[in-house]
């Protein structure tokens, strides 16, 4: 079976449509063998928030959310970026492997930049799809749920994963896989 990773940003009560979305897919997958990661991405509502609001509390209310819909807490491992040091220690050397060309390229990025509203943005936004490529690869995740929206971001994913085992081989095999879009 698969390992999937996917996760939310923790910005606000979770809803109906996260439901539909994504909640009820995770519960799914878990229950047909998936290994199921959950990041709570509570470092990436800085990338694009002056003002990260109650994080803690909404950190806290994502977890129960997932558990409540059916998630087996047993099974699935759940946690905030913030838990884990050495995710966020994978940055460094990820974006060695993409130029700033490649990230300014990236379609979403400048989607989010566009709607930012603002006259400048933060170094982060353009770290965004390698913080995810960090996620994805630190569970060694081989199937991410995506929409049409996120593909570039795993591509960048893909692209880290490829030039990572290419530059550092691994002695029984690749170190990371690519992974695939669900």
């Amino acid at each position: 079976m698969s390992r999937v990773l996917t996760g939310d940003r923790p910005t606000g009560a979770l809803h109906l449509g996260h439901y539909f979305g994504t909640l009820a897919n995770r519960v799914r997958l878990q229950r047909e063998g998936h290994e199921i990661f959950v990041v709570v991405a509570d470092y990436q509502v800085i990338i694009d928030r002056a003002r990260p609001g109650r994080l803690r509390e909404s950190v806290r209310d994502l977890v129960r959310d997932n558990v409540a819909v059916g998630l087996d807490a047993e099974a699935t491992v759940i946690f905030p970026h913030s838990a884990v040091p050495a995710l966020n220690q994978l940055m460094l050397p990820f974006l060695s492997l993409v130029s700033m060309g490649e990230l300014t390229r990236n379609p979403t990025v400048k989607d989010e930049i566009a709607n930012a509203g603002r006259e400048s943005v933060s170094g982060l936004m353009f770290t965004y799809p390698v913080h995810q490529a960090a996620d994805i690869l630190f569970c060694k995740g081989n199937l991410v749920p995506v929409g049409q929206d996120q593909l570039p971001h795993l591509e960048v994913t893909r692209l880290v994963a490829r030039r990572f085992n290419e530059r550092y081989p691994g002695a029984g095999g690749p170190v990371f896989p690519e992974p695939d879009a669900l």
